[in-house]
């Protein structure tokens, strides 16, 4: 036993030892070895000689706070132990960044895949870097990690494993997807090897037709929590896709605590081509105040949610869909639509607002519970028209909901992070009431003003 721990001792400093750290400032003179601020490398075609474990700081400065970029292929690390590019982090070099790509893509895959490799532009809490001008990246992706980062360039890989999207903000303009995954993370089997939290992306359409820019397609295997997605109007006539939040037809997929806002197609979009299984829906909000959206309804092929199966003799199971606020829009909820799906079992629709919508919900060959929803404005009342918290009046969602285990087993608090346990039974929709007093605070939702300038 002795000798094992010793031995995994050897190995786990070995790691560390060879974990360095390296340099890179647009503002030195000549490109040197990256070893101190002073001996920097000029620009990203400079970089090499990293290994797995390592760091690389980017200096913003007074000096240099733009670099120019003809495509870049990281160095790779591994999944356990990757290669950090970070903004600088003391005096003198932790100013915001712009990274200005002349080439498409601009990063692209070691060998075809990105592996090990993290961009973070985190410094005190802001998002430090942008990066304009092309395709994020290309090839096969696994622990690709992109943190408090500004993007107007889209991303798209061929399969996606072990990624993270934490605190980015993109805004494509007019481009057709944010994120494209051809395969998703294969092998994979679990709601946690892809993680997309915390950040906002705008998607922009073109009203009433609801073509527009898609967010994530295809893509598995992930948890979505924390993130908005804004719908934009934009005169732009030329986009060939629908405009969806999520669009995918993998299985093992949870979305919670987000907010949509003016999807003008469907928020979230399960297309399945096989089977669909595993996936939990719930404390998420969906705001349709563009009128010309809420004007075409259900005719323009707007659905807040929704699950449906191409093909024939095709089955969904293990579905979700819980404690969600949707207020307008076309179609609140559909389960079960287009005619190969000829079975929706072991599935659960409870606890769900659906509020001013036209076709609230559309269940076909549905054999799963449907419970406790409020579907319609009476006795429900919100703080405002864009603060969907519960007042007191709410009595047909205040102590309204259930908290079976198929509930509890997945989730006990709202999408402010407060339990539910407050009352003889949980309340309907996103939020639990706590009381006009306010003994809790509404967090704001995302205002469409921002833009990435």
């Amino acid at each position: 036993m002795k000798k094992v721990l010793l031995t995994v001792a050897i190995i786990l400093w070995a790691a560390s030892a060879h974990a360095a750290t390296r340099y890179i400032d647009c503002a030195v003179s000549s490109s040197g070895d990256g070893q101190s601020w002073a001996a920097a490398w000029k620009n990203f075609d400079n970089i090499s000689g990293l290994g797995a474990g390592d760091t690389v700081y980017i200096s913003g400065s007074a000096s240099c706070s733009t670099y120019a970029v003809n495509g870049w292929t990281p160095i790779n690390g591994t999944i356990s132990n990757p290669i950090t590019y970070r903004i600088g982090q003391d005096a003198g070099h932790n100013s915001p960044i712009t990274i200005i790509n002349s080439a498409n893509p601009w990063l692209k895959g070691q060998g075809g895949n990105v592996v090990g490799v993290v961009i973070d532009g985190n410094y005190n809490g802001t998002r430090s870097i942008t990066v304009t001008g092309s395709t994020i990246a290309a090839g096969n992706a696994n622990g690709f990690k992109l943190r408090y980062i500004n993007l107007d360039s889209p991303m798209q890989v061929g399969t996606y494993q072990n990624g993270e999207m934490d605190h980015i903000y993109v805004d494509l303009g007019s481009n057709d997807n944010h994120f494209y995954a051809s395969s998703a993370s294969a092998g994979d089997i679990g709601y946690t090897s892809n993680l997309i939290h915390d950040s906002t992306f705008r998607l922009r359409h073109y009203t009433p037709l609801g073509t527009g820019d898609d967010g994530f397609q295809w893509i598995e295997n992930a948890s979505f929590w924390n993130n908005s997605w804004i719908g934009v109007s934009d005169g732009n006539t030329s986009f060939v896709n629908h405009q969806d939040g999520i669009q995918t037809s993998g299985s093992y997929v949870a979305i919670y605590n987000n907010y949509f806002e003016n999807m003008s197609n469907s928020a979230i979009f399960g297309e399945f081509y096989g089977n669909g299984s595993h996936w939990r829906i719930y404390n998420n909000v969906f705001n349709y105040s563009d009128p010309i959206i809420i004007n075409a309804g259900s005719s323009s092929g707007t659905y807040s949610i929704g699950l449906g199966c191409h093909g024939s003799g095709l089955t969904l199971s293990d579905i979700i869909v819980a404690n969600n606020t949707i207020v307008y829009g076309g179609v609140g909820i559909s389960l079960g639509g287009y005619s190969g799906c000829v079975a929706v079992n072991s599935s659960y629709v409870v606890n769900n607002i659906i509020y001013g919508v036209g076709n609230v919900l559309d269940l076909k060959n549905y054999n799963g519970v449907l419970s406790n929803n409020a579907t319609s404005a009476s006795n429900i009342n919100f703080v405002s028209s864009s603060d969907f918290h519960l007042t007191s009046i709410s009595t047909a969602a205040i102590d309204s909901g259930i908290n079976p285990s198929y509930l509890t087993a997945v989730y006990t608090k709202d999408k402010d992070g407060i339990s539910r346990s407050q009352g003889s039974a949980w309340d309907v929709g996103a939020y639990e009431f706590a009381g006009n007093s306010g003994n809790k605070t509404a967090k704001p939702m995302a205002p469409t003003s921002l833009r990435l300038n």
